[in-house]
Formats: structure tokens, sequence, C-alpha cells
């Protein structure tokens, strides 16, 4: 048994010894007088030889219960010196085993000390308040200190300790219900805050950090604020890109949000290298608002992003938006899409060019268009190529459709096209003779399809029954056409 007056010296020579030898071997009634000593040495000299093994003492007894049941009880961490800087390594060691056995000694009076030496200490600080937050749910009231992460930010939020900030501040909002409850809102406002910060680390961590907290409760942080602003410089940033865009396909800005166009260009101009920034565009063009911001800033139509069939997918969401597809007719860049998308060899884009110029409000203006920049005669030679029903058929529903707008000059040069499939398909003649009824109304094609003596096919006595009503409503408005 360790005699209590020998440790209480600590100039006696042999005190080193005494202490390392101590740790649980006193009896209960001299716990409290050997834990005053240790405690009241603190307060000597720091260039004091044996003061580190006090500290060390202090350590090591504290792993025993009853000593961490009296040290709370009697409130000794009131008699730690903080203000003692060049001990102030070592006390922290000491700090950081209180924090994990007895968090509770951490009272208001330690509070208000401990939160001098933050801004001098913040890395050591936060590991401290790490220690403790792990026994949250023993401590009777843990938010004196965990608040600390939020009075005191200013010392966490930077580079040197930023990633782990973020990452304890998750790690509560995780593990602990009563925290997330209290404090989800304080955790994103905050890690909001630091993507301020230039170090790109950091600011990677801080995105990981939002989509972690997205994911706990996405219902809590609606509300709160959304980092548009951070978020639209940052998608050009290359280094924190990915970050980025993991955040926005987690949790994708709200509509009519500020800087919302600053991270649709963005997301445009990085959609060459990542195909998330795609989808994303894909998500958000889904609102009208977007939507409109896209048309409004219309050179990804032909530039691509970057694949045409992207680009493609793209418009096809736009052309959702019936409030849009008036805008659509009236930008140059739509005729260039149009005229990519012939670059493309394959029956589904055919079909697509079909779909968009059938949903489109074409006005004569855009037809003209069409057809003066070459599209319409690419479309329609393309299309004669294939000897495929779907893309002739779809080729004739175009030009039922221009027909109704206004006379071009392809549509002479289609005529062979529609008589061979009246007279030889034997599933595109209806359809081919319904293309007739509608271009003969122009004197131009009427002339040519007298030319060509279509008119002597629909008044042939063997004209086939099927193309009977077609036959009449042709020759009626070839009759007019001719006339004129």
């Amino acid at each position: 048994m360790i005699n209590i007056s020998l440790f209480k010296d600590i100039d006696n020579i042999e005190f080193s010894k005494i202490v390392e030898q101590s740790y649980g071997d006193f009896e209960e009634k001299y716990v409290v007088e050997s834990l005053e000593c240790l405690t009241s040495f603190l307060n000597f000299s720091s260039s004091h030889k044996n003061i580190i093994y006090v500290i060390d003492s202090l350590c090591k007894s504290l792993e025993f219960p009853l000593f961490r049941e009296i040290f709370e009880k009697n409130g000794f961490i009131s008699k730690i010196p903080f203000e003692k800087v060049e001990l102030q390594p070592h006390i922290f060691d000491l700090l950081g085993i209180i924090a994990q056995f007895i968090p509770n000694s951490f009272n208001e009076l330690f509070i208000s000390r401990f939160k001098t030496v933050i801004r001098l200490y913040p890395r050591k600080c936060l590991i401290i308040i790490a220690y403790y937050s792990q026994e949250f749910n023993s401590i009777r009231n843990p938010y004196g200190i965990l608040d600390l992460l939020f009075f005191e930010s200013d010392s966490f939020c930077n580079a040197e300790c930023g990633i782990d900030y973020v990452s304890l501040l998750v790690y509560l909002l995780r593990q602990y219900l009563p925290f997330r409850k209290e404090r989800i809102s304080q955790c994103w406002t905050y890690i909001c805050d630091m993507l301020r910060l230039v170090d790109n680390s950091v600011i990677t961590s801080c995105y990981y950090g939002l989509c972690a907290i997205s994911e706990i409760d996405n219902s809590a942080i609606c509300n709160i604020g959304y980092p548009s602003e951070p978020i639209s410089y940052h998608l050009l940033n290359k280094e924190v890109q990915s970050s980025v865009l993991s955040f926005l396909m987690r949790y994708p800005p709200p509509p009519k949000i500020h800087h919302m166009k600053e991270i649709i260009l963005s997301l445009l101009d990085i959609s060459y290298e990542y195909e998330n920034a795609t989808l994303l565009l894909l998500a958000l063009s889904m609102d009208i608002y977007n939507a409109m911001l896209l048309v409004q800033n219309p050179e990804w139509m032909s530039k691509g992003i970057p694949k045409i069939l992207d680009t493609l997918r793209l418009f096809g969401v736009l052309m959702l938006h019936n409030d849009i597809r008036s805008a659509l007719v009236q930008i140059p860049e739509t005729i260039f899409f149009l005229k990519n998308l012939l670059s493309v060899n394959s029956i589904g884009v055919s079909n697509a060019i079909c779909t968009i110029i059938r949903r489109l409000p074409l006005t004569t203006e855009f037809v003209l268009s069409l057809s003066q920049s070459g599209f319409l005669k690419i479309y329609f030679e393309s299309a004669q190529d294939v000897d495929e029903y779907s893309v002739q058929l779809s080729a004739l529903r175009v030009i039922n459709t221009i027909s109704k707008i206004r006379f071009v000059p392809e549509f002479i040069e289609v005529i062979d096209f529609v008589i061979y499939l009246i007279k030889n398909s034997k599933h595109l003649s209806i359809p081919a003779s319904s293309v007739s009824i509608h271009l003969c109304r122009y004197p131009k094609c009427a002339k040519v399809f007298k030319a060509k003596k279509l008119d002597e096919f629909y008044q042939d006595a063997y004209l086939p029954e099927t193309l009977y009503e077609y036959s009449n409503r042709f020759i009626k408005i070839f009759n007019k056409a001719l006339s004129v």
C-alpha cells in the first residue's frame, strides 16, 4: 500500500517511481487526498522535473472507476490550469481521458475556460469534443460542449480542422437522434457556410457532408437554404466537380432558386466530361422555369452535350412543356440541332425528327428556315435511300405536316417518292395518297403531278378500292390548283 505522505512530496527523489506504482493501489479513503495532491501539483512551476509525472499519473489514475467517480463528484476538473501554455499539450492528453471516461465532469465552469483555448489549439479541442461526443447518450447535458462546434466555428472551419469538423457533425447526426432533431439545421447551415473557403479538400468534404445530411433527413433541411452560389462556380473547379455533382444528384436545387442560370450553364459546360451532368440537366429541365433557361441559352443545341443523342434526350424533355415549344421555333439553334441529328444514321433518330416537327407549333418562317438551311433536302433524300417502313412513314408525316404551313421547293423533289409509294407500297399507299392531297393544292406540285400522270392513275378503272376516297379528294383539289 502506498504511503500517502510520500506521495504528497513532489520534491521527493523517489516521487516519479511512487506515482508510477500508485495507480489503483490507494485505499478508498485516500483517493480524494491523492487527487487533491496531484491536481494541486499542477500549479507548481511548469519547469519542475516531476510535473509531467503528475499529469501522467492523473491520466492513468482515471482508468480506475473509483478515481473517476471521485474526480467527477469533487469537481477536480476545475483545478486543471489551462492558463499554463507550456503544459497545454499534456493537459489536452488529460482532457482526452476525462472526455472519454467521465464526460459529465465537463461542467459550466470548465466549458467557459475551455472556450478560451479553442482558438489557440482548435485541432486539439476538436479531438476532445470528438471523444466527448462518443458518450452522448450518457451525458446529462451534452449541448454545453457540443454547441461550441457552432459558437466557436471560426476556429474549426478552416483548412486545418475543416475535414474533421464536417466528419464530426455528420457522425453526431447519424448516431444520435436527439442531436439530429435539435441541431440538424445548424449543421447544414454551418457546412454550407464553409463552402466559401478556398481549400479544395475541405470544400470536397463539405459537399460529401451535405450529401450525408440530405440522406439522413431530407425533409428537415428543405426550407433552410440551398448553397446555389458556391455550387455555380464550384462546378467549374475540376478539383471539386465530382463532389458537387454527387451532392446535386442526391439533393437537386429547388426551382427558381438564385443562381440557377449559372448552375445550368456550368452543367452544360462540364457535360462533355461527366455523364451525371447530363442526367442532372434532364432532371432539372422537367421544371418549366429551368427548361426556359435552357431555351434562353441555346448554344448547347448546336454544340451537343456532348453526344448528339444526349442532346436529343434533353431537347425531348423541353418538348414536354407545351409553353416551351413556341419558343423553340423562334431560335435558329433548333435548326442547327435538327441538322446535327441527320448525322446519326439511325431509324430511331429519323422517327424522333418526325415527332419533333409534328409537335412543334410550326410557323411559315420556321419552315422556310428548315428549307433554306438544307435540312429538308438532306432529310428527304436520306429517307428515300432507306427501304424501311418506319423511316418512309416518318418522311410522309413530315411532308404532310409541313405542307399544311407553306410550300417549299423540296416538295417537288419528293413527288416521285410519294407517287412510288402510292402505286407500289402495300402498307404506305394510303398515307402517301393523303400526302398527295395536301401537296396538290400547291400549283407547282399539281403541275408535276399532272406531268407524272397521277391524276390518270387515280381515275383508272382498276384503282384499288382503298384509294377511292383519296382519289376523289385529290382530283377535286388538283383541278382547282391547276386552274389558278
